[in-house]
């Protein structure tokens, strides 16, 4: 990501987005907030979020390393969410909000926020970690060792 010098358009500078509130940044705080303080939307959220991460875990079958497969695609799926909320939204908004909103979006860690629900999903289930997820879905899995260092 950068941003364009006004003063001398050929030139490009980064575009950083600080921590905010103890999450990555700001655009990632303030989705989490929204879904957060709206009890519908949470609840409507939370549920499709529950369905996302047990499509996925059933689809990552063949994946080396199923927990991060699973937190990728709970991820890329919930990006895909919200992007559907928002364009289900859009009818009455101007075109430059729209954009502004949309670009918001391609900025929220969206691994982040899979790992928030995800978690929020184990606690639910009262399970400890993803892997015994996937076992009780699948009776095949088994778990990569950690190497042990010495």
């Amino acid at each position: 990501m950068a941003k364009v010098s006004y003063n001398n358009p050929n030139k490009v500078y980064p575009i950083t987005l600080e921590e905010y509130e103890g999450w990555t940044n700001k655009p990632t705080w303030i989705f989490n907030l929204s879904i957060s303080n709206d009890e519908e939307l949470y609840n409507h959220f939370q549920s499709d979020c529950r369905d996302i991460i047990e499509r996925v875990v059933k689809g990552t079958t063949l994946a080396f390393n199923r927990e991060s497969a699973i937190i990728a695609g709970t991820a890329d799926l919930l990006k895909e969410w919200a992007q559907q909320l928002n364009h289900k939204h859009t009818w009455a908004v101007p075109s430059l909000l729209l954009d502004l909103a949309m670009y918001c979006l391609h900025l929220v860690d969206w691994i982040e926020l899979a790992e928030i629900h995800i978690e929020e999903y184990l606690e639910s289930r009262e399970l400890d970690s993803l892997a015994e997820l996937i076992s009780k879905m699948d009776d095949t899995y088994m778990p990569i060792e950690e190497p042990v260092s010495d």
